[in-house]
């Protein structure tokens, strides 16, 4: 029985898949890394023998080279993982309605699942740990802020989109949340979770930008990797100390307010944490992307296949893995990085799988209201 064209499934972009897959590693390995503190990096211990090859300070490192081996992951890693969800999702929104049927699907397949999943976490965590009701509400929904706020993203692309389907007015919108994103606080009162919608917003922006362009995009992607490959360290150091560009700033209007020019000198502080600081963290954050996504083009097929496995769990995995790193941690002892972090992460890639095979279950924890399909479509290879 042949099947109808409306019922086959579309064709799967293995890159973008892959891509996801490496983001939700990071995004494990970003919070393994301070529920592990202290333990060790490589996990040998716990394995009692290791590769002779491995040297001895990496067997056993002092708290200054541990230290600063888990700062430097955090911050790379957490320079542009989240991001690259936001542009990986406006990515995929070219050629699809982009009005109130998006952000009625985003709410099924974000929101839906951020409720399920702040009812699920609070009741297992309120079995092992003995915290004011409210206090573990607010902990918890702070673990799964991420679906809340690429749903807000995702809303105010279709806002702007509603009022007009001109692409310069989306970039303008998007340059205006970059700096928008960076002011959390009105009034006193932190609106953190808008102000990262804000900035999630416009990395979207930027993924639709990149897919409604694809063309120019590929015409000149050798001029747009090196170009990537060059600003990416580069404004990222500018963010370190003591090349930290705010530093500039700072002893600019420090000097000018000394010497009575009190004005300049506060303008110039608003300029550097509004304008400069938002806008150096996002053309790093983007430069990371653009080099990952053009670099993926490049990549076989074979070493595609398994990120992209752990890419289509993406949502379930975000949301399983941080009761199992709670577990895993303060329950078994377990303390070595990379070992927690492949247990969180396996753990999480089965119960995904569980849940997946009810189909009440996937639609509340995941999202998904769609039949399970015996025979998924094939892979979409990138092009080289």
């Amino acid at each position: 029985m042949e099947q109808r064209e409306s019922e086959i499934p579309p064709r799967r972009d293995l890159r973008v898949d892959a891509l996801k897959g490496l983001g939700i590693l990071l995004v494990v390995l970003r919070h393994a890394i301070p529920w592990t503190q202290g333990g060790n990096l490589l996990g040998l211990e716990s394995l009692l023998i290791g590769p002779p090859w491995i040297p001895e300070f990496l067997r056993h490192p002092s708290p200054d080279l541990y230290g600063s081996i888990l700062s430097f992951l955090m911050n790379i890693s957490h320079s542009f993982f989240m991001p690259l969800f936001a542009f990986l999702s406006g990515y995929l929104l070219v050629g699809k309605p982009q009005g109130e049927d998006l952000a009625a699907r985003r709410f099924r397949q974000l929101m839906v699942p951020y409720i399920c999943w702040l009812l699920v976490n609070c009741v297992l965590y309120s079995l092992v740990v003995n915290v004011p009701p409210l206090l573990l509400v607010k902990t918890v929904s702070g673990s799964l802020g991420f679906f809340y706020e690429l749903f807000m993203a995702t809303c105010m692309f279709v806002v702007v989109r509603i009022a007009s389907k001109r692409t310069g007015v989306l970039v303008t919108c998007a340059v205006a949340a970059i700096v928008l994103g960076r002011m959390g606080y009105v009034g006193g009162v932190w609106f953190g979770s808008l102000a990262r919608s804000a900035m999630l917003f416009s990395f979207l922006a930027a993924g639709y930008v990149w897919a409604a362009r694809k063309e120019w995009a590929e015409k000149h992607r050798r001029e747009i990797l090196w170009v990537s490959v060059i600003a990416y360290p580069a404004l990222l150091a500018l963010e370190w100390p003591p090349l930290e560009s705010s530093s500039w700033f700072n002893r600019a209007a420090t000097t000018l307010m000394q010497n009575g020019s009190w004005r300049y000198g506060f303008a110039i502080k608003v300029l550097a944490v509004t304008v400069v600081t938002p806008l150096i963290q996002f053309c790093a954050a983007l430069a990371a992307i653009v080099i990952l996504f053009i670099l993926y083009e490049r990549l076989p097929v074979s070493v595609l296949r398994p990120q992209a496995a752990l890419g289509r769990r993406t949502l379930g995995i975000y949301a399983i893995h941080f009761p199992i790193l709670f577990f895993t941690v303060q329950v078994l002892g377990i303390r070595n990085l990379l070992l927690a972090t492949a247990i969180a992460l396996g753990g999480s890639y089965l119960g995904v799988g569980l849940i997946g095979k009810v189909p009440v279950a996937r639609f509340l924890l995941l999202g998904d209201a769609s039949p399970r399909q015996k025979n998924s479509a094939p892979d979409q290879a990138p092009r080289v």
